[in-house]
Formats: C-alpha cells, sequence, structure tokens
C-alpha cells in the first residue's frame, strides 16, 4: 500500500539489498563477508507487489510468479524484471501470510514476515518454509498478561478485538496466558472496519463487567474508532489501564 509504514518497509528492504549488492558495510559489518568462494560478492534482484493486504489478492499474485518456474529470465535493458524468485520479504498480516506461506511451501518458496504474528503460524508441518522477525501472539500476549498480573495486581481483565486471523488469535492467547495466572477474562468482538454503533455497542458491554483493566488489540482504523467513544463512555482515564497491540 501507499501508507507511511509501508513506503518504510519497502525502503528498508530495497537499502537492505543495495548494501549486501555493494558490500556496503557502514550499518551491518558482517554484509563484507558476504562473498562466495572465489571471491565474487552475492547479487540479488527485487520486484515489488502491492496486495493492498488481501489474502486473496496475494495468492492470486503469487500464483503468477509460481508460473515463471522454469521460464527464462526476462531482462530490460541488462536489468533483471522478471525471474523466478528465492523467496518472498513482506508479508505484513497473518491473514495474508496464511495462504501465501501454503504455496509457498509447497513450492519451495521461502516466505518471511515482518509483522505476521499469529501463533498458528508456527506449526512447522503447515508452513515449513515460514519464517519471521516478530514474536508470535503467544509471546507477546504472555508479556501483556505479566504486566498486568505482576505489576498492577490484576485479578479481572476485558479483551477487546478485531475479529480476523491476527485478533482471534491474540485474544486466545491472551485468554490461555491470563487463565494460568487465575485471571478472570471477558473477551469482546469488534467487526473489521467496525462502525461507531458496533464500536458503542462493544463498549457498552465493556464497561458493564466493572473491570478497570483492557488489552485492545485492533488496527489503527479500529482504535480510531473505539477509543474516542470509550473516553466518551467513560472507560479511559486514571482509573482504567488499557495495554494495546
Amino acid at each position: 500500500s501507499t501508507s507511511t509504514q509501508s513506503i518504510r518497509s519497502i525502503a528498508s528492504v530495497l537499502l537492505a539489498i543495495f548494501d549486501v549488492n555493494t558490500g556496503h558495510n557502514s550499518i551491518v559489518p558482517q554484509i563484507s563477508q558476504c562473498r562466495n568462494d572465489d571471491g565474487s560478492n552475492v547479487k540479488f534482484t527485487v520486484e515489488i507487489f502491492d496486495t493492498n493486504r488481501s489474502p486473496i489478492m496475494g495468492a492470486a499474485l503469487l500464483n503468477d510468479i509460481l508460473l515463471r518456474r522454469n521460464q527464462p529470465v526476462q531482462l530490460q535493458e541488462g536489468n533483471v524484471v522478471k525471474s523466478f524468485p528465492i523467496g518472498i520479504v513482506g508479508v505484513p498480516r497473518s491473514s495474508l501470510a496464511t495462504p501465501l506461506s501454503v504455496l509457498g511451501g509447497v513450492n519451495d518458496l521461502m516466505i518471511v514476515s515482518n509483522a505476521a504474528s499469529s501463533s498458528s503460524l508456527s506449526q512447522t508441518d503447515e508452513f515449513p518454509l515460514f519464517g519471521r522477525t516478530q514474536a508470535t501472539t503467544d509471546a507477546a500476549a504472555k508479556s501483556v498478561v505479566s504486566y498486568f498480573h505482576d505489576v498492577l495486581n490484576a485479578t479481572h481483565l476485558g479483551v477487546m478485538y478485531v475479529n480476523g486471523v491476527f485478533g482471534g488469535s491474540y485474544q486466545r492467547s491472551v485468554q490461555d496466558a491470563a487463565s494460568k495466572l487465575n485471571i478472570t477474562t471477558v473477551s469482546i468482538a469488534l467487526p473489521q472496519g467496525t462502525s461507531t454503533e458496533d464500536a458503542r455497542s462493544a463498549l457498552s458491554l465493556l464497561k458493564d463487567t466493572g473491570f478497570r483493566y483492557f488489552v485492545g488489540v485492533f488496527f489503527r482504523a479500529e482504535f480510531e474508532t473505539v477509543m474516542p467513544l470509550a473516553k466518551e463512555i467513560g472507560i479511559t482515564g486514571e482509573e482504567y489501564f488499557w495495554i494495546f497491540s
């Protein structure tokens, strides 16, 4: 997408490839060691695709790329513009990473995500070639619940989450971690792209619990809808504590 975060991620990938291809090692000194036995440098090419964070669009794009197998490399002015890749980098959401990792797994194609955190993706029998630089939801949820338990002495916890692959996985991880510490949880789901009416209804249910500690698992769009209403309803402020993922 054209969001600031996406542009920064693409810029980071391009910088990393430039450094590896040129041997520039001011950021990562070990890059100078990326040489073959004959002294030649490892060289990478890159193509950038916009999936619009859509699982269907992402799967369709990857399927088209997989059709390049055993096809000659296409060149334009001496530069590689189309070839069969050795891996896919990016894949920012678990809902997108899941179908791409299945396709990648059966086609010997490594998928590396910087943000997909669903713990289900750790099942190596189903996703043998999936990797990530992001902590799993299990690890993140355990840290969050431990903070509520160890620092705030919480015994009850409300969880509001977007009902999707990431949100559902995180909610289950919080619930499991909380149960091991004898913390009572109440979870309330929000639809993706939640409306003001949906958010107000969910927040009213959250307020009715009487809880003061909450975990919010939603993206920026839902955050900007939910939290002004949470303030209006009266479940923010000094007596309340929220942690967001």
